[in-house]
């Protein structure tokens, strides 16, 4: 974060030109708003973030909850969590060599039609198209391929 130290390891000083000592304090940083005025400007703006929004919390604790992506979005992209389908309904998921597969994923598209550029396109378990409407499935590991230009 900027302005919050560098810690164990000084690579702001080669990357930004910080001065040898960073900027504040080795762990914790700086101190104050004020202090972020000399910074770089690449990493002024969150500096004052840190103070203005983060109010200089320092360690803070967060507590995660997972959330469905929204159904637009998983639409588009084709991508989907693993176990969840677009609307958020958990479905099986694959593990890789624990027998027969289940697809992890909702097709983009149909198969008879083809995947949209950037869905998925293939991979073990994957029960959605294995073409493109556009550009190239291309394979990326053994259980994913996705439709490049």
């Amino acid at each position: 974060m900027p302005g919050g130290g560098f810690g164990i390891f000084n690579g702001c000083t080669t990357q930004f030109g910080t001065p040898s000592g960073g900027w504040g304090a080795q762990y914790g940083g700086v101190s104050s708003r004020s202090q972020c005025d000399s910074f770089n400007a690449k990493l002024k703006a969150g500096c004052y973030w840190r103070f203005d929004w983060f109010k200089n919390a320092d360690n803070p604790k967060v507590t995660f909850k997972q959330v469905t992506c929204p159904k637009d979005l998983t639409q588009k992209s084709g991508c989907v969590r693993n176990g969840e389908t677009p609307t958020g309904e958990i479905q099986p998921t694959y593990t890789p060599g624990t027998g027969s597969p289940s697809p992890t994923g909702t097709p983009a598209e149909t198969p008879s039609e083809g995947a949209e550029l950037y869905a998925q396109c293939g991979g073990t378990g994957w029960s959605g198209p294995t073409t493109c409407k556009s550009g190239t499935c291309k394979v990326s590991s053994e259980f994913y391929s996705q439709c490049l230009p």
